[in-house]
């Protein structure tokens, strides 16, 4: 692990900080992002060259991913006992600079701060069976009340017309998907072992005595927990879902649903939570357009996510933040 000795004017490690925001989710674990070092703020570059072609053609997955990782630096920062604001997209001249993270004056850290900082490496997407129990009401609330900070809305999907609604939805998309032989080629690409990607054994199938109720992502060929058992029908699990829904769909509207749904996951990761994307809802513009008319959603959702008590761990890998944070020369 590199740092750097704080400035006077700092007295945060931002080099420390950019290695805590390299841990943030990204799409298939992209990690595409570049941190720079400055006196007293830590600027967040996207990185197109590691962007999905098929599936993020816009770069708005690239601008959530970057948004997560604004967001873990800003908690980081907080946990050290400093204010810290992010300026989004600060200069329109250069526009992958997408975020800065400035380090201000002293302010005690919350329990709440310190509790979601510790669990930046424990949280993990679990794209396994959870144990079908609900996600607390009053977790929900804290959870509803949070992402309207952030100017976003989180809306549960519960109703059973709704889920079919959204089951619908993503079967299609998926659907879709899965026969572009550029976006497999992309899946391909990305599932494997090493310093970024998904590693195959987090994409393992379900074992065949338990469906989910809404499909999930196929990320290999054989689908094995989509069959049947031979003893008989499956159990089929009903986890909590929420949309993280904004007012517009613009690169802003992407970057603030990155930094609430980070948030989102380490609250979860916190009461001992696990959570998983379901992409496919929102990858297309079209896909977004056609959620928000189905379920009467007020604007443009962002992001589906569902929740509940995993039974797996972390597997992916990162890449080493010299790969990643570029930090000042010292002086001579």
């Amino acid at each position: 692990m590199t740092t750097t000795t704080p400035s006077a004017t700092c007295p945060v490690d931002l080099a420390l900080v950019a290695e805590v925001a390299a841990l943030a989710p990204s799409v298939h674990n992209s990690q595409p992002w570049q941190f720079v070092v400055g006196d007293g703020r830590l600027d967040i570059y996207g990185d197109p060259t590691r962007r999905l072609r098929s599936l993020d053609p816009d770069l708005r997955l690239l601008h959530i991913s970057c948004g997560a990782a604004a967001e873990l630096a800003r908690l980081a920062i907080r946990s050290a006992g400093r204010a810290a604001d992010i300026d989004w997209r600060p200069d329109p001249g250069t526009p992958m600079l997408l975020a800065r993270i400035r380090v201000g004056e002293p302010q005690p850290a919350s329990d709440l701060d310190r509790e979601l900082v510790a669990a930046i490496p424990r949280r993990y997407t679990d794209r396994g069976p959870y144990d079908g129990n609900p996600v607390a009401p009053d977790l929900v609330a804290e959870m509803t009340h949070a992402v309207s900070s952030y100017g976003l809305a989180l809306r549960l999907v519960q109703d059973s017309g709704e889920r079919a609604t959204l089951a619908m939805l993503l079967s299609d998309a998926e659907n879709a998907e899965a026969t572009d032989t550029h976006y497999a080629e992309e899946i391909g690409y990305w599932v494997h072992a090493g310093a970024d990607g998904v590693p195959i054994m987090a994409v393992a199938p379900w074992p065949d005595h338990v469906v989910p109720d809404l499909p999930l992502r196929q990320w290999l060929p054989d689908g094995r927990h989509l069959h049947l058992p031979a003893g008989g029908p499956p159990e089929v699990l009903r986890d909590t879902v929420v949309t993280v829904v904004a007012d517009g769909d613009g690169p802003l509207d992407w970057l603030t649903t990155g930094a609430a749904v980070a948030w989102l996951q380490l609250r979860a990761t916190v009461d001992g939570l696990a959570t998983q994307p379901l992409g496919p809802a929102t990858d297309f513009a079209a896909a977004r357009i056609r959620l928000a008319r189905d379920l009467g959603l007020v604007g443009h959702p962002q992001f589906v996510m569902r929740i509940g008590r995993g039974s797996g761990r972390p597997w992916t890998g990162r890449r080493d933040p010299s790969e990643v944070t570029i930090e000042p020369k010292p002086a001579p």
